[in-house]
C-alpha cells in the first residue's frame, strides 16, 4: 500500500503475538479436557470435559481468526454481520466436538486422523464465513488452491497433535508432558497458520469498502476476541488443574488399575472365605 492511500489505522503489534498465545493456550486446554474425557466412566462427566474441550477449540478458532484479520492494515473501515458470526462461532465449537469426541472415544491413529480432517475443512469453512461476514465490496474473488491448502494445513496438525498427545508418545511414557507440550503446539499451528491462509485466498487488502460498517465494529471483535475468550479459557484450564489436584497423573499405566484392584481385593478376604 503506498503514501498515497495510507492505511485508516495501524494495527496493535501485539494482536499476531496475542494469537499465538492463546492458540497454544486453547491447544492446551482441549488435549487436556479431552486426556480426561478417556478416563470418565459416568455420562455426565463425559459430557462436561467433551463439552469443554469443544468450546476451547471451537472459541479458539474463532478469536485467533478474529485477532489476525484485525491485525491487516487496511485503508477502509470494517463492520460485521453480527448474526453470521454469532453462527461462525457456533458451528465452530459444533465442529471441535467431531476430533475431540473420536479421540476421547477411541484413541488410535484412524480417529486423529479422521478427526484431523473433520476440523481442517470445518474450521476452514468457518474462517472464510468470518470473512465474509464483513461484506468487502466490490467482492472477495477466492482463491481455491489456497483455500484447499490451509484445511490440508489445518487437518494435518490437528491430526498430528491429537496423535502426539493421546494416541503416539504422549499417551504414556516417561517424557508424556513434553510431547504433550509439543502436541498443544502443533496444535496452535493449525489456529494460527490456517486464518493466515483463508485471509490470503481472500485479499482483503484488494477490496475498497465494507458493506457492514453500521454493523459489529472491528473493535468489538476485536475486544470479544482480547479480552473474552482468553478469560474463557483461562477459566477454563483453572477448571482442568482444579480437577487434577489430588489425583496422580497413572494414565501411564492404564492396564494395570484392573490388577492392582484385583489384588487389593483378593488380600482384603477373610482366611475361611479362601479356598485351599
Amino acid at each position: 500500500m503506498d503514501d498515497t492511500n495510507p492505511p485508516l489505522h495501524e494495527p496493535s503489534q501485539l494482536l499476531l503475538p496475542l494469537a499465538w498465545a492463546l492458540a497454544l493456550l486453547a491447544g492446551h486446554v482441549v488435549l487436556g479436557f479431552t486426556r480426561e474425557a478417556r478416563r470418565q466412566s459416568g455420562r455426565p462427566a463425559l459430557a462436561r470435559d467433551l463439552a469443554a474441550a469443544a468450546l476451547a477449540l471451537g472459541s479458539g478458532t474463532f478469536a485467533t481468526m478474529a485477532l489476525i484479520m484485525s491485525s491487516q492494515p487496511l485503508a477502509y473501515t470494517v463492520g460485521y454481520r453480527a448474526e453470521v458470526l454469532a453462527g461462525a462461532w457456533a458451528a465452530a465449537v459444533a465442529i471441535a466436538l467431531v476430533p475431540v469426541g473420536l479421540l476421547a472415544w477411541r484413541p488410535t491413529p484412524g480417529s486423529a486422523l479422521l478427526g484431523g480432517a473433520a476440523f481442517g475443512v470445518g474450521a476452514t469453512a468457518v474462517q472464510a464465513a468470518m470473512l465474509w461476514a464483513a461484506g468487502l465490496l466490490p467482492g472477495l474473488v477466492w482463491r481455491r488452491d489456497t483455500l484447499l491448502a490451509a484445511a490440508l494445513l489445518s487437518a494435518l496438525a490437528a491430526g498430528a497433535a491429537g496423535w502426539l498427545s493421546l494416541v503416539g508418545p504422549g499417551r504414556a511414557g516417561r517424557y508424556r508432558r513434553r510431547w504433550r507440550g509439543l502436541a498443544a503446539a502443533v496444535l496452535a499451528l493449525a489456529l494460527t497458520l490456517g486464518p493466515e491462509m483463508v485471509l490470503s485466498a481472500g485479499d482483503m487488502a484488494t477490496q475498497i469498502t465494507s458493506a457492514h460498517v453500521g454493523g459489529l465494529s472491528s473493535r468489538t471483535l476485536k475486544l470479544l476476541a482480547a479480552v473474552l475468550v482468553p478469560a474463557l479459557l483461562v477459566l477454563l484450564a483453572g477448571a482442568l488443574h482444579l480437577g487434577r489436584l489430588g489425583r496422580a497423573d497413572d494414565d501411564a499405566v492404564p492396564a494395570l488399575r484392573p490388577v492392582r484392584r484385583q489384588r487389593q481385593r483378593q488380600r482384603r478376604r477373610p482366611w475361611w472365605a479362601m479356598r485351599p
